[in-house]
């Protein structure tokens, strides 16, 4: 006695079934294939359409910003915090949080700039030690370098206040 049985030889409306070409399933198989190509073709871009976003993404491009004379990274005592500012951007160094936008240089040695924490304009002026002491509202703050991107630029702008 054989442990295998005979399959009694399939119909041809059974084989055409079973390879996807019958009926109903070829009509939904055939509407997913297509579905899934056009899928596949939206994927993938030339890479030259990688330079502009994609309709309806949120993705947003920011001019770039040029380099200031207090680019490096800052310490904010009163919070114990390292601050990397760089091309008008200031990020917490340890985390990479952003903290303020839109530094401009608006003076000899005066900045303004966009405080993301508090939601409000904020302003920066330089002493004559080095720190930029800072107000935000009625708060205000300073901050001592720890390390400048360009320190000669930063020099020449600190002597022009004597």
């Amino acid at each position: 006695m054989s442990l295998h049985r005979k399959m009694p030889h399939p119909t041809r409306k059974e084989l055409l079934r079973w390879r996807g070409c019958g009926g109903r399933r070829r009509s939904a198989r055939a509407v997913l294939a297509a579905g899934m190509a056009l899928l596949a073709v939206g994927a993938v871009r030339p890479s030259h359409a990688l330079d502009a976003p994609a309709v309806g993404s949120s993705v947003v491009r920011v001019q770039g910003a040029k380099a200031l004379p207090i680019d490096g990274i800052w310490y904010l005592r009163s919070e114990n915090r390292r601050v990397l500012i760089r091309n008008g951007r200031g990020v917490d160094a340890d985390t990479g949080q952003p903290l303020s936008r839109n530094i401009r240089q608006t003076g000899p040695a005066s900045f303004s700039l966009f405080d993301i924490r508090c939601n409000c304009p904020a302003r920066m002026a330089l002493t004559v030690e080095g720190s930029l002491m800072g107000t935000t509202g009625a708060v205000g703050w300073e901050i001592t370098p720890v390390r400048l991107h360009d320190p000669q630029w930063f020099d020449e702008m600190r002597l022009g206040l004597n």
